[in-house]
């Protein structure tokens, strides 16, 4: 069965291919309150949002216009855990939107969008 969840989550995932920041390869992340580490990479695509919406509130055309990456992994609860399958959406315009906030530059912003059972 499949649920969606659409909650924002932290995420330790490896550097990205361009060498700059987290933005590869997600290996654990923290979803109310427990940790998931991710065991393989089932799939991995990229999505467009919808970018008129982003521009609309204020984030430059270049940051809305970016693909967010979905990253579908296997992962396991704690270590006794039992193995389920999760999406994890890395999206640069949520990114950009909070560093506008303030003068910081922003983490990367992670979500889990849906488990399966």
């Amino acid at each position: 069965m499949t649920r969606r969840v659409g909650e924002t989550i932290e995420v330790q995932a490896a550097a990205a291919p361009d060498g700059e920041g987290e933005g590869g390869q997600p290996r654990v992340f923290l979803w109310r309150g427990r940790v998931y580490r991710v065991t393989s990479v089932v799939d991995h695509w990229q999505e467009r949002s919808a970018w008129w919406r982003a521009t609309a509130e204020g984030v430059p055309l270049d940051v809305a216009g970016a693909p967010r990456q979905v990253w579908r992994v296997a992962a396991q609860a704690g270590r006794s855990g039992a193995e389920g399958i999760y999406d994890l959406l890395l999206d640069p315009c949520a990114a950009s939107t909070a560093s506008t906030a303030s003068t910081a530059p922003a983490a990367p912003v992670w979500s889990l969008v849906r488990t399966q059972d």
